[in-house]
C-alpha cells in the first residue's frame, strides 16, 4: 500500500501542527525525499513552531516513537535557518549518548544555522558544565569559518581539556 503522503503525489497541504507533521514525516526512513522536503521548506517560517514542538515533544517523552520524524524535523530546522530552533537544538547536544542520531542531527542543523546560532552557542558553551556538550559545541563552531574571538577562546579551551579534539577543531 502506498504511503498517504506519497512523494510522487503533489502535496496539497503542508501540515502545521506537530501531530500532523509527525504523521506526515513518520513514513520516510533515511533521507527525506526532495518532493516532500521542498514544500516544507517553501512554507518557511510558519513551519518552525510545529517543527520545534515536534522535537520538544519527542525529547520530553523519551518513550514516544516518532521514528524518523524527529530527525527530519531537526534537518528542516537547520535548513530553514530560523534562530527560534536554537534552544531545542542545543538541548539535543546535551544528550548523554554521543552516538545518538539526535546529537548528530542537531550538530548538522546547528552547522547549517551558522552565524545565526553564534550567540546561543557561545552562551551555551560558557554555561554548560558537561565537557561532552562543550566539545560538541566547539566542533560545530569550528566548522562555521567565522573569525570571532569567542570561538577561538572556546577552541583553545577545548584544546586544553581534550587535546585531540581541540587540535582537530583548530
Amino acid at each position: 500500500m502506498d504511503h498517504p503522503d506519497d512523494p510522487a503525489a503533489p502535496m496539497t497541504m503542508v501540515p502545521t501542527s506537530s501531530q500532523d507533521l509527525v504523521q506526515h514525516l513518520r513514513g520516510y526512513e533515511g533521507r527525506l525525499p526532495e518532493a516532500v522536503r521542498r514544500p516544507l521548506l517553501a512554507a518557511g517560517a510558519p513551519m518552525v513552531p510545529a517543527l520545534v514542538a515536534l522535537v520538544e515533544d519527542a525529547l520530553a517523552d523519551d518513550q514516544s516513537d516518532v521514528g524518523w520524524a524527529l530527525l527530519h524535523a531537526m534537518d528542516l530546522l537547520g535548513a530553514l535557518g530560523d534562530a527560534r530552533a536554537l534552544p531545542v537544538l542545543l538541548c539535543c547536544l546535551d544528550l548523554e549518548d554521543a552516538l545518538d542520531l539526535r546529537v548528530e542531527q542537531a550538530e548538522a542543523a546547528l552547522r547549517a544555522l551558522g552565524d545565526r546560532a553564534l550567540e546561543g552557542c557561545v552562551a551555551a558553551y560558557a554555561a554548560s558544565p558537561r565537557d561532552a556538550c562543550r566539545d560538541r559545541l566547539a566542533g560545530v563552531m569550528s566548522q562555521w569559518g567565522l573569525h570571532d574571538a569567542r570561538i577561538y577562546a572556546a577552541l583553545l579551551d577545548t584544546l586544553q581539556r581534550t587535546p585531540d579534539l581541540g587540535a582537530n577543531y583548530l
